[in-house]
């Protein structure tokens, strides 16, 4: 069996999180704003109350929320900002999502029975799976193929909990 990680899907959730982080971040930093939203081709767009908030938006986002690359939206438009994922952030995110997909395929083969099952990655999105003596195609299909949503929780260790 071939497998393809969902890497869009995956950059799609992470951008989702990132709105409400964003909303959260630019309020705690008096940075008035007029929405927050991702774009469906990618990225996020914040819209800012006034011009003169750019600077300290664009601040406050690059030290609160490094793995965010920004750039200008387009001219005409001085009070928004894009946000993406930076390209280091996308690739840890594929990484991790290669890694974990992998223990949850190699769990569901545990349910096969399978004496020496080969589950390996081939690429940056896909992993091969070979199950020698494996009957029941079927079945393997339908128990490998279950949809699963692993989702990467990104964990801040430079604040103290106690001081929030």
């Amino acid at each position: 069996f071939l497998m393809e990680v969902d890497m869009e899907g995956a950059i799609r959730r992470m951008e989702e999180r990132y709105v409400a982080d964003l909303r959260s971040t630019l309020r705690t930093a008096n940075v008035r704003h007029r929405g927050v939203r991702r774009k469906s081709e990618g990225g996020i767009d914040i819209t800012l109350r006034t011009v003169s908030d750019q600077d300290k938006a664009r601040e406050t986002i690059l030290r609160e929320l490094p793995d965010l690359e920004l750039t200008a939206v387009e001219k005409g438009a001085p009070d928004r900002v894009r946000a993406r994922l930076s390209q280091r952030a996308k690739d840890e995110l594929s990484e991790f999502a290669l890694e974990q997909n992998i223990t949850a395929l190699r769990n569901r083969i545990d349910e096969l029975g399978v004496a020496e099952p080969v589950v390996q990655r081939q690429g940056d999105r896909r992993i091969v799976v070979q199950l020698p003596g494996v009957q029941d195609t079927a079945r393997a299909k339908r128990i490998l193929g279950r949809t699963a949503t692993l989702e990467m929780m990104l964990v801040d260790e430079e604040h103290n909990v106690d001081s929030a």
